[in-house]
């Protein structure tokens, strides 16, 4: 199994945190609990993100 690039996943998971803060600052105002929400939902959805990656990342790397 061929893992994807260091820098790339890094790089992911700095977007991945981009987003979650946006995320913060549009909903801590609102109310503490939608913020908790929001945030079980984004680590939630992080398998199916990640899942996503792998498959982009092994298709990038079949065309390489």
């Amino acid at each position: 199994m061929l893992r994807p690039n260091k820098i790339v996943y890094f790089s992911l998971l700095h977007t991945i945190y981009q987003i979650h803060s946006v995320f913060r600052v549009a909903f801590l105002h609102i109310n503490n609990q939608i913020f908790e929400v929001v945030v079980v939902v984004i680590s939630h959805n992080f398998r199916m993100f990640a899942k996503c990656g792998k498959i982009v990342f092994s298709y990038l790397q079949s065309k390489c």
